[in-house]
C-alpha cells in the first residue's frame, strides 16, 4: 500500500515536470509579431538572463497547416529558446508540435535536444524575437 502511494507521488512529480518544461504551466501568450505565414507569440514571464544570454518561451501559430520531418501535419508549436544576445543568434532548447491552433491540443512530438545556433536575419520574426528576449528587463 505505501509502495503504491509513492508511486502516484513520483508520477504526479513527473507530470508535473513533463508540464512545466513543456511551456504550458502558466504562460501568458503576448502576440509579437506576424507574417502572412505565422503569429509569433512570447511569453514574457519566461525570460531569464544570464550573462550574454536570454532564454524564452515562444508559441508559433500558424496560418496554414505545416508538415514535419515525417509528413505529419501541425498547427502550432511552442519552443524554449536561447538567444545569445551579444552575438546575434539564437538556438532551440526544446520544441513541441500541436495538431490545432495555439497549442490547444496535447503535444504529438516533442524534443528536448538542444538544436544548432543559427544567425538572426535582419528585419525578421527572429530578430524581433531576438530583440524582445534581449532588452526586456
Amino acid at each position: 500500500m505505501v509502495f503504491d502511494a509513492r508511486r502516484k507521488l513520483a508520477m504526479c512529480a513527473l507530470a508535473a515536470g513533463l508540464l512545466a518544461a513543456s511551456g504550458t504551466a502558466v504562460a501568458e501568450w503576448t502576440a509579437l509579431s506576424a507574417t502572412d505565414a505565422v503569429t509569433f507569440y512570447v511569453d514574457p514571464g519566461s525570460i531569464r538572463k544570464s550573462g550574454a544570454t536570454s532564454k524564452m518561451w515562444l508559441l508559433l501559430d500558424f496560418k496554414k497547416g505545416q508538415r514535419d520531418a515525417g509528413g505529419n501535419p501541425y498547427r502550432s508549436a511552442k519552443s524554449h529558446e536561447e538567444f545569445d544576445c551579444e552575438q546575434r543568434r539564437t538556438r532551440t532548447l526544446f520544441k513541441s508540435l500541436y495538431t490545432r491552433k495555439l497549442g490547444a491540443d496535447g503535444p504529438y512530438y516533442q524534443s528536448a535536444e538542444a538544436g544548432p545556433w543559427s544567425a538572426i536575419e535582419p528585419e525578421s520574426g527572429a530578430e524581433a524575437l531576438w530583440k524582445f528576449a534581449c532588452t526586456s528587463p
